[in-house]
């Protein structure tokens, strides 16, 4: 939880107060790039930390540890992370698409179904078992 609040909120508004000083900007406002970046990492922070208990799954089995991917399997735990990050890219290509900065809109629209394709093929050469 902790990693996740970090990660999430604490770096990306350090970065952005960082910035709001290096430009003398004053005062706070929550924007949308703020916002959209904070969620999208947020759900990456998810899968970061779902990710690296898969390969000790033998071990924790074996120490009587009950991990979420001990608990539920490798397989759908695994699953659950793909499926997180293709809503964290579908999210970012809504974010594009909707940008009212027109320029923008499609570079990073496409730029995240792009990662997102490439999300959809890789996983499946992976052996869970």
């Amino acid at each position: 939880l902790c990693i996740l609040a970090v990660r999430a909120v604490m770096v990306q508004l350090g970065f952005f107060l960082h910035m709001q000083q290096a430009l003398d900007i004053s005062g706070f406002t929550l924007t949308r790039p703020l916002a959209f970046t904070m969620g999208f990492m947020l759900l990456f922070s998810v899968v970061i930390a779902l990710f690296k208990d898969i390969p000790d799954v033998k071990g924790d089995t074996q120490a009587g540890v009950k991990t979420f991917s001990v608990r539920h399997g490798v397989a759908n735990i695994y699953w659950v992370c793909i499926g997180l990050l293709l809503a964290a890219y579908g999210a970012g290509v809504v974010f594009g698409l909707t940008s009212p900065v027109g320029w923008s809109r499609l570079p990073v629209a496409l730029g995240h179904l792009g990662f997102a394709a490439l999300l959809w093929e890789r996983p499946k050469q992976v052996n869970t078992s």
